[in-house]
């Protein structure tokens, strides 16, 4: 069945919404599980297994999406070569990570062993399952997608409510919980493919075309700040697990505004590279930027108002001095939204590269301000240095989709149509951004 890529964006929003739901009550029910130490210390042990899977992925998973969706005849050699590719980097991995973690947790002796316990087990689940879930993305079978997203929050959340009802104040098993997800997610993207697409697979041809666009475009998707969380992983190193604690309930936050983004975008590439000419995807780029600036600065203002009552509400009073974290982190990341959907629009376009010199100028900025203003404002100081990033990246975003065809000023240029297509998202009724775009197929499961 042909779906539409409005029924995409809604359905991938309001999917994201509901993450951030689940996200925001496991978060609250972690924090008063584990005070705000053991959130310092969770926060620790979790950040250096995702650098690792992030990092080492190479930009395999973006290049799966993309050539899903320009090549769709080749689904079932992709996705054997994209599981053989996730084995191959996993078992890489893991051995390198040894040592990163090593010595990210010097400062946390007693959380080494869950460290390396997480590392293990979430590299290879995580490698997998997003290598899967691209293909999925890119050949436009968006409930399933979504389904994979829903199931790894969807399981850790139930698992956060038991320890919740039992009591469990250890940070132990809220580690195995995130193994556990992992795995429920991996079983919902494996169930989208064919026992013929599960074959792991060696192609020479496809694996040259994978990392030759998946390396270009890999920094500005990895997103070193947010991905990364670069920002964190200062506070982590330079303060303590204290301010690690408040600094991670606060991303956690800022970052629903981030998330609608990252949705937008989700759809935004693959229906920008399925369209049938370069008019018709610049267009498609132009018109889901607006949707996503007039989304992202509601949201953002309603989280920035909100902060206060908020964070009492989910963390509890002890988290207090983070309110002032969420606000400069909830305005930052206006920018930073903004940049990612342009991204995205740039690597629809079959154009990786600027979204990574884009995020390159955003990592050079933030690690200097994280360096300089860290040591003297603690928490606050990383979340303005990160503030700083996403202005930066957005600003070189602008002027690098200016060269591949993007006007900017029709990214500000607001029409009725964009009124109407704001309206739509709201509702859940969000119109065909492109009318003659070429729309890939749902596979058998619609």
């Amino acid at each position: 069945m042909t779906g539409s890529a409005g029924g995409r964006v809604a359905g991938t929003l309001g999917t994201t919404l509901g993450l951030q739901v689940l996200g925001l009550a496991s978060g609250a029910l972690v924090a008063r599980l584990l005070g705000v130490d053991g959130r310092g210390d969770l926060a620790a042990i979790v950040l250096w297994p995702s650098i690792v899977a992030y990092v080492g992925d190479l930009g395999g998973p973006l290049a799966v999406a993309y050539l899903a969706a320009s090549r769709p005849a080749e689904r079932t050699r992709l996705a054997q070569v994209a599981l053989g590719t996730a084995l191959a980097q996993s078992a890489a991995l893991v051995v390198i990570g040894v040592p990163i973690v090593l010595v990210g947790l010097s400062r946390y002796p007693t959380e080494l062993p869950f460290g390396l316990v997480l590392l293990a087990g979430y590299v290879p689940l995580n490698l997998a399952t997003r290598y899967l879930n691209a293909l999925h993305q890119g050949l436009g079978s968006f409930r399933r997608f979504n389904g994979v997203r829903l199931a790894v929050q969807v399981s850790y959340v139930a698992g956060v409510m038991g320890l919740f009802i039992a009591g469990s104040h250890g940070v132990g098993p809220v580690v195995l919980l995130v193994l556990a997800s992992n795995v429920v997610a991996f079983g919902a993207a494996a169930r989208g493919c064919s026992r013929a697409e599960l074959r792991p697979a060696v192609d020479a041809g496809l694996l040259r075309d994978i990392f030759s666009y998946g390396i270009r475009g890999h920094i500005g998707n990895l997103s070193p700040i947010d991905s990364l969380q670069l920002d964190l992983a200062a506070v982590v190193i330079l303060l303590g697990a204290h301010d690690a604690g408040l600094y991670s309930v606060a991303a956690s936050a800022a970052y629903v505004v981030r998330a609608q983004a990252g949705a937008l975008g989700m759809v935004m590439l693959p229906t920008v590279a399925a369209a049938k000419t370069k008019i018709e995807r610049v267009v498609a780029a132009e018109r889901l930027f607006r949707l996503g600036l007039g989304l992202t600065i509601g949201l953002a203002a309603a989280v920035v108002l909100s902060a206060p009552w908020l964070v009492g509400l989910l963390y509890g009073s002890t988290f207090g001095a983070a309110v002032p974290l969420v606000q400069v982190l909830g305005a930052g990341i206006v920018a930073a939204s903004l940049r990612q959907i342009l991204g995205d629009g740039l690597r629809g376009l079959g154009q990786p590269l600027p979204a990574t010199l884009a995020e390159l100028a955003s990592w050079l900025a933030a690690s200097v301000a994280l360096v300089l203003l860290v040591p003297v404002m603690g928490a606050m100081g990383a979340a303005l240095a990160v503030s700083i990033g996403y202005a930066v990246a957005l600003a070189v975003s602008i002027v690098l989709a200016a060269r591949a065809g993007i006007r900017p000023f029709e990214l500000v240029h607001f029409r009725m149509a964009d009124v109407r297509d704001l309206g739509g998202a709201l509702r859940g009724l969000v119109p065909l951004p492109v009318r003659n775009a070429a729309e890939p197929a749902e596979d058998a499961e619609s």
